[in-house]
């Protein structure tokens, strides 16, 4: 599981040096990718293993190009996901479009969450984040847990 941040830095060719405590949990076949949020300002991107990535979102490859519903999420994620790994220095090379999608340039934040990794520019990150804190938290602790009841059981044989 990733968790934590460390402040990190991309440089000109668009590499980023994967911190320690990640590179064991990091495979060979890694994908990176859009992030995917609710809000249209949060641009960032998503580092994965590649097995994550098609657990994830796999319903969607498997889904047909004419099928309304998914058509265009599958196009839009599978077309803007790239394979990556990391070479003998430790660090990811991230093409270019996806670095300029997600402002990245000089310093970035890289957050562990989860089953993935964010990486994020600073200023965009501290503008997500700005005014959440531990009441915001509780809120959202709240709704998930409200909406976990709504579920409906798995069915057991």
């Amino acid at each position: 599981m990733f968790k934590g941040s460390s402040r990190n830095t991309v440089d000109a060719k668009g590499r980023i040096t994967v911190p320690v405590r990640w590179r064991s949990e990091l495979s060979e076949n890694l994908v990176v990718m859009y992030g995917l949020s609710n809000r249209a300002d949060d641009k960032y991107l998503q580092l994965m293993n590649l097995d994550v990535f098609e657990k994830t979102y796999g319903g969607i490859a498997g889904s047909s190009m004419y099928d309304s519903a998914f058509g265009r999420a599958k196009r839009f994620i599978l077309s803007n996901a790239e394979d990556v790994n990391l070479d003998k220095s430790d660090r990811l090379l991230i093409p270019q479009h996806l670095i300029k999608y997600a402002g990245l340039g000089g310093e970035i934040m890289l957050f562990g969450v989860g089953d993935h990794v964010e990486i994020w520019d600073p200023e965009r990150y501290a503008q997500s984040i700005e005014g959440y804190g531990v009441v915001e938290f509780s809120n959202d602790a709240s709704a998930y847990e409200k909406q976990r009841e709504l579920r409906p059981s798995p069915v057991s044989d």
